[in-house]
């Protein structure tokens, strides 16, 4: 358990004046630096406490957790080591923000995860654990959460947590790659380079990245192409067992992989198997605004 005195569960409505300092930056980068040798017990231990003292947030999270511990501490550290850069952090906590919206996470849902992360950064990382390390974390976890929230409610304004989206089209290509083509149920807009999260009935709360395989088209449809990976819940079930008809779920966009078109400058285009998806959508969305400017396709294959 974490020191006397720390049963405060940070989140929104704490204090103003609590932003991390210079010299919390280089607490909370000790703690992660402590807990990276033991980070798979360190997030083991945390989801069990917050599913030990809050099972009504279980339901939020996929039925196997491996994947779901290693994102945690990666967002962990991506978050202590921009701490001390206000751009980039809440660039990238604004995106998670809006991406957990699918997962059904609302704001009363921090202040319970503030305090059980804190329970297990305090008992993993003992030897630099004190009033002031938690402290810092307290600020720290503040400001995270605090981004998050606000970015998600200011998504929840133009969009949906997800889209539901029916299978139009299941076409092989090989043994283990299909081009899924999908309808969604509402507008969808995105831009050509982007990507998105898929969710399947079959692995309900497990989620995986795919990149639009074409441009915006008139049509609202939108394309994927997945390869089946071993042990790939997601993309095996797109692969071998998706079928027109079927109703998955689709994330919000997400990616800055996008063409400028406001300048003429080529293209250098490099990808291989499935990764000739994305690229596909930006030569498309060249040729379909009609400037001329080179573009160079690169396409790697054993």
């Amino acid at each position: 358990p974490p020191p006397a005195g720390s049963g405060a569960a940070p989140g929104p409505g704490t204090p103003p004046g609590t932003a991390p300092t210079d010299a919390d930056a280089v607490l909370i980068r000790r703690t992660m630096a402590e807990i990276e040798p033991v980070a798979d017990r360190t997030t083991s231990y945390f989801y069990a406490l917050l599913f030990l003292r809050h099972p009504e947030l279980r339901a939020l999270f996929p039925a196997a957790m491996d994947a779901q511990r290693d994102r945690l501490f990666r967002a962990l550290l991506t978050a202590a080591r921009h701490l001390d850069d206000p751009a980039t952090l809440t660039g990238y906590l604004s995106h998670l923000g809006r991406g957990h919206r699918k997962y059904g996470t609302r704001p009363e849902h921090y202040p319970a995860v503030g305090e059980c992360l804190l329970a297990a950064l305090a008992r993993y990382a003992p030897n630099c654990w004190s009033a002031d390390t938690e402290a810092a974390w307290v600020r720290a976890y503040t400001a995270v959460s605090q981004i998050m929230i606000d970015a998600a409610a200011e998504h929840e304004r133009i969009s949906p947590p997800w889209w539901e989206a029916e299978i139009v089209g299941h076409e092989v290509r090989t043994s283990d790659i299909a081009v899924v083509t999908v309808r969604p149920d509402q507008p969808y807009p995105f831009l050509a380079g982007q990507y998105t999260a898929l969710e399947t009935p079959w692995w309900p709360r497990v989620w995986r990245h795919y990149s639009f395989a074409s441009a915006p088209r008139a049509d609202g449809l939108l394309s994927f192409h997945v390869r089946a990976v071993p042990a790939g819940w997601v993309s095996g079930a797109l692969v071998h067992r998706a079928r027109p008809g079927d109703v998955i779920r689709l994330g919000p966009p997400a990616g800055s992989m996008t063409v400028d078109h406001s300048s003429d400058n080529g293209l250098l285009c490099l990808g291989g198997g499935t990764g000739i998806a994305p690229i596909k959508a930006l030569v498309e969305d060249v040729a379909e605004h009609g400037r001329r400017r080179p573009v160079e396709v690169f396409y790697g294959a054993r």
